[in-house]
């Protein structure tokens, strides 16, 4: 038992430093934003400096690039890109911002900086897709149907059970089902460059085990503003609860909601391991990130300087994609050693889940498009 006890203590002292490293962030980020609130509104800046970025870049396609930004740093001319994101620094989706930041920095040769503003400091995903249209943030990293509030048919993101696996999910964004997506994004103002991943979405609970579909009636659970998600539990039995990302911890500690749905990565990344006490696999759908830029921003950056970008998109995805690789049982194992319970459903219990995710596949199929959820849909295996 001894053992045992020290490993629960240090699993509770990594918990606890990790939590106050977690607020000491945040506070400094939100003291961050406040000194730079006159900076963000000049939106895909540029300034001056007297003196000319020097270093090398990597690869014959970034010796190009540098010589020619390069000459644009001989200008003093220097583009910063204020990018926003609702997630922790430690998740996935933030570990591949800060690849995209690493990688266009030095292949611009210094002419293009990068600013993240990540934890929630400017919102949730409903509030940084307002800033990007807003000119107050560059960059944003956003859950694919919080789109929906701009076309309908960005609501297939938030289709439950429409991937049955990360690689389908990954094969239809880099196929031809992300390129129409990204045609509709333009047409809404919104400059559409890859698609980032949050990973398998399962159900946290507080004081509660969700063992089956019937486990769910009046379940309080929080979900993002997106009008899917509403619809996906409302037909579970549950209580579907709107609350901003960035105000979903202080919603379960002060029991304003009694769960949520998120993947197990971003549970941990978000502290949210310390208000649930169990997790459901429910596995009810694979989260895809759009990664949005303003156009405006766009169409200041030079010819190379999208290049730089759109190489750097490339980068940011495969980042995001390897953190995500096995995270998520190092993670369960984690949730486990504190003590607490992951629920594994039965056959049975998920076909419950998947029936009813089915039915809202077909409720939601003439406001998306027939066509295009058989184009998601085809790179199930």
């Amino acid at each position: 038992m001894k053992g045992k006890d020290s490993a629960n203590n240090i699993v509770l002292l990594e918990r606890h430093i990790r939590k106050g490293e977690w607020y000491m962030k945040k506070f400094l980020a939100v003291v961050l934003t406040i000194a730079m609130g006159a900076v963000l509104l000049a939106g895909c800046g540029s300034s001056s400096g007297s003196t000319t970025a020097s270093g090398n870049s990597a690869g014959s396609a970034g010796s190009t690039a540098s010589s020619n930004s390069a000459s644009t740093a001989s200008s003093g001319s220097v583009i910063t890109i204020r990018y926003g994101s609702a997630d922790a620094e430690d998740a996935a989706v933030v570990q591949g911002l800060y690849e995209f930041k690493s990688y266009v920095e030095s292949e611009s040769n210094g002419t293009i900086k990068v600013e993240p503003y990540i934890n929630g400091v400017l919102g949730g995903d409903r509030e940084l897709c307002e800033a990007l249209q807003l000119g107050t943030v560059d960059m944003t990293i956003v859950m694919g149907g919080i789109l929906a509030n701009y076309d309908q048919a960005f609501n297939i993101f938030g289709l439950p059970y429409l991937w049955n696996s990360k690689d389908a999910a990954y094969n239809a964004v880099d196929g031809d089902f992300g390129d129409a997506m990204k045609t509709r994004s333009d047409s809404i103002g919104f400059k559409l460059l890859g698609y980032g991943f949050g990973g398998t979405y399962e159900v946290g609970a507080v004081n509660k085990n969700i063992k089956s579909k019937s486990d769910l009636n009046g379940f309080k659970i929080r979900v993002p503003e997106i009008d899917i998600d509403l619809a996906y539990f409302q037909a579970l039995g549950a209580t579907p609860t709107p609350v901003s990302f960035s105000e979903t911890y202080t919603a379960l500690q002060q029991k304003v909601v009694d769960g949520l749905e998120l993947s197990v990565e971003l549970m941990y990344c978000s502290q949210y391991f310390d208000a649930i006490d169990s997790i459901t696999m429910t596995n009810h759908y694979q989260c895809i990130f759009p990664i949005l830029m303003s156009p405006s921003c766009w169409n200041k950056l030079s010819a190379d300087q999208q290049k730089i970008v759109t190489d750097g998109i490339a980068k940011q995805v495969a980042k995001n994609r390897e953190v995500s690789k096995n995270v998520e049982e190092e993670d369960l194992q984690k949730f486990k050693d504190m003590g607490k319970t992951v629920n594994e459903l039965s056959d049975a219990d998920m076909k419950e889940f998947t029936t009813v995710g089915e039915s809202i596949q077909d409720q939601y199929k003439d406001i998306v498009g027939e066509d295009l959820l058989s184009m998601a849909k085809k790179y199930n295996k």
